[in-house]
């Protein structure tokens, strides 16, 4: 029961993560397209340009980070899904066994 209530959190946590990274990668697309040519035309002093580059960096850095952990989060909850289908399919043998030894000691 542990097992899979801590399944079900860490699927709206992914679900969570998957909007926020599919918000983020259809704006690192729209930004995708501006270089440094365009950021320096568009600004007016050399500290702006300076400013929005860093910006921009700052934020795909931290879009990789996110999808990164989007990443991790959908390896472990694979894994404890694997792990409780194997702990489901352990208990299910034990029980069984139990069953035909109980009647086994009913006869």
């Amino acid at each position: 029961k542990e097992a899979e209530d801590s399944i079900a959190l860490s699927k709206q946590e992914i679900n969570q993560l998957e909007e926020y990274v599919n918000q983020r990668i259809t704006e690192s697309y729209k930004y995708s397209f501006i270089g440094a040519l365009e950021i320096f035309l568009d600004t007016k002093n050399f500290e702006d340009v300076l400013r929005k580059t860093k910006y921009l960096i700052s934020t795909r850095e931290k879009d990789a980070q996110q999808l990164e952990s989007y990443t991790v989060m959908l390896k472990d909850l694979e894994q404890e899904e694997e792990q409780l289908s194997s702990q489901r399919s352990e208990l299910q043998a034990t029980r069984l066994t139990m069953e035909e030894q109980q009647e086994d000691l009913l006869v």
